[in-house]
C-alpha cells in the first residue's frame, strides 16, 4: 500500500507492506487507532472497506481503505526491491533525506531490533549523513584517521529500515 508521511509542509509517499486486519461493511466500526482525518481513511465507496495494519513499523498503524482506491495493490504490483532493507547492515552508504528534506549520501552508523509498541521486533538504523572517504573536508570525532563528507555525528538520525525517508 502507498504509505503517507506529512512533515513541515511536504508529504512523502513510498510503497510498504501491509496486512489485512479487517475486511467488511465501510459503516461498522474503525480500529481506535484509524486516523479518521486522514483522506486515504474517507470510504468512497458504501460497500466494502479494508482496514490495513503496516509491517514492521516502529508506531503501529492501522489504515481504513475503500476497495475502490488506487493506494493499496497485491504485493509486488508496484516495486520489487523491498528486501534490500532488511540486509542494510553498519558500513552501507545509502542515500537519505534529513529533517529539512534535503537528500544526503549517508552511512549506516548502527543496527538494532528494537520493539515497537506491540512488543514486535522492528529493525531500526542509525544513519550519519556522511560518507567516509580519504579526500573527506572533516575528522571523525571517534576516529582521528577517519576523513569523511558530510555532517558530523550530532545530525545522526534512527529510522525504522521501512521508514520513508531512506
Amino acid at each position: 500500500m502507498l504509505r503517507r508521511l506529512k512533515t513541515k509542509g511536504i508529504e512523502l509517499k513510498s510503497w510498504g507492506r501491509g496486512t489485512i486486519v479487517y475486511k467488511g461493511n465501510a459503516e461498522d466500526e474503525v480500529a481506535t487507532d484509524v486516523n479518521m482525518e486522514s483522506p486515504t481513511n474517507i470510504d468512497p465507496s458504501p460497500e466494502t472497506a479494508i482496514d490495513i495494519k503496516y509491517e514492521l513499523s516502529y508506531y503501529p498503524d492501522i489504515k481504513r481503505y475503500s476497495l475502490m482506491t488506487l493506494d493499496i495493490a497485491p504485493l509486488g504490483t508496484y516495486t520489487d526491491d523491498y528486501e534490500w532493507r532488511f540486509d542494510l547492515k553498519v558500513g552501507d552508504e545509502i542515500d537519505c533525506m534529513d529533517q529539512e528534506k534535503d537528500w544526503f549520501k549517508s552511512t549506516i552508523i548502527c543496527h538494532k531490533l528494537e520493539a515497537n509498541e506491540e512488543g514486535e521486533p522492528v529493525p531500526i538504523i542509525t544513519v550519519g549523513f556522511r560518507y567516509y572517504d580519504e579526500e573527506g573536508t572533516k575528522w571523525d570525532e571517534d576516529d582521528e584517521k577517519k576523513k569523511f563528507f558530510g555532517w558530523s555525528k550530532i545530525y545522526d538520525e534512527s529510522f525504522s529500515v521501512t521508514d520513508s525517508k531512506v
